[in-house]
């Protein structure tokens, strides 16, 4: 690194992305390049392509190229699914309660419109006692009538991690969440 062993000089050099804005190798980052106040005096700083060169620049800013910004992951959770059976795997809408996690301050973003949910089997399951019944989540998806800020976002589950694709549905995601069926009750009218 070039400081003097013993010295305990430290980089105070800062630096800032040009753009917010997501990017994948094509980000450029601006630096100011300094060396702590305290130890300022004893160093000029210069760019390495000049190590042997005989005439050396004092350096002050640098710009890097190739960076990367990645999207912001956003966190997305459904309460869990509760109705009686019915034969089917079908979820009534009104039963899906979403939740996504708030994106940076001054973005606006939300969850699309047009997912399905689905109990993964139609049958009760029972496990100790209770009927334990996972739904899946199809065709997820951020909002894309919120503008420019969409870009910068991905979803993932409360773990962080990223959603699976969803299959004949390019663009969206899939996930699967927690649920219950109720056995169905047979009362003297349905028997």
């Amino acid at each position: 690194d070039g400081l003097v062993d013993g010295d305990n000089a430290t980089n105070a050099s800062t630096g800032s992305y040009v753009g917010a804005g997501v990017g994948n190798g094509n980000k450029s980052i601006n630096y100011a390049v300094a060396i702590d106040s305290t130890h300022a005096g004893n160093y000029v700083i210069y760019d390495a392509k000049d190590k042997t060169a005989a005439t050396k620049t004092p350096l002050s800013t640098l710009t890097t190229a190739k960076n990367t910004i990645n999207p912001y992951g956003l966190a997305v959770s459904f309460g869990p699914v509760n109705r009686d059976y019915d034969g089917t795997t079908a979820i009534n809408s009104t039963l899906v309660k979403p939740t996504l996690a708030g994106g940076l301050k001054g973005d606006v973003v939300g969850l699309a419109a047009g997912y399905t949910a689905n109990y993964i089997d139609p049958n009760v399951k029972t496990v100790n006692a209770s009927s334990e019944n996972a739904v899946i989540y199809k065709g997820l998806k951020l909002d894309s009538t919120n503008g420019a800020d969409l870009a910068n976002y991905t979803l993932v589950n409360s773990s962080g991690m990223a959603l699976t694709a969803t299959s004949g549905m390019p663009g969206t995601q899939t996930m699967t969440g927690a649920g219950t069926m109720n056995k169905f009750k047979l009362t003297g009218d349905n028997v």
